[in-house]
């Protein structure tokens, strides 16, 4: 967290939080009342200042008071980094993917050190492209639908390590990785 916003938070205290104001894409993009935020300062301001509350609540420390942030859907976005690595949305650099699923939508997530996120729709082909099927062969999309529509999978994800890929509902997500996608007061 910036110095500036710890000194703005022990001078006001008491600031009221504010809801529904400030939401993140399934692209990684911040959006302020529904409009993409472009200024590069104001984008890297909120990405240093993004946290967790204890309950599951992400927000931007915006100076003394907390925006809590609707999520599209995970709390991480992971982009590739252009040398073969991944980072978040915010710029934290990757270093360990420790687990992989598929949604019923088709969407990857990654458990990484940074929790759930998932894979930037951008970036989600060359991903994709890693996966492989128990024979070691490269999945295509007929075995992707069908571990999918099965919930069961003999796929794997080739990440520095051969991961196995889970199939999850996308409706069971937040609650299994404990973060809350629309926090109100």
């Amino acid at each position: 967290m910036d110095e500036l916003v710890v000194k703005g938070i022990q001078k006001w205290p008491n600031v009221p939080s504010v809801f529904g104001w400030l939401s993140l894409d399934e692209r990684g993009r911040w959006r302020l009342d529904g409009g993409l935020v472009r200024n590069r300062r104001t984008i890297s301001a909120i990405n240093r200042n993004y946290l967790c509350d204890e309950g599951g609540r992400w927000y931007y420390q915006n100076g003394p008071q907390r925006a809590y942030v609707d999520l599209n859907y995970t709390p991480w976005v992971y982009l590739l980094d252009g040398q073969g690595g991944l980072t978040t949305h915010t710029g934290l650099k990757t270093r360990k993917v420790k687990s992989c699923w598929l949604d019923d939508e088709y969407h990857l997530l990654l458990q990484t050190e940074h929790g759930i996120g998932q894979v930037g729709d951008h970036d989600l082909g060359v991903v994709l492209d890693n996966v492989v099927n128990s024979d070691g062969k490269p999945a295509d999309w007929l075995d992707i639908e069908k571990a999918v529509h099965s919930y069961t999978s003999d796929l794997y994800l080739h990440w520095g390590v051969a991961l196995p890929i889970g199939i999850i509902a996308r409706a069971t997500v937040a609650a299994r990785f404990g973060f809350i996608e629309r926090p109100r007061d």
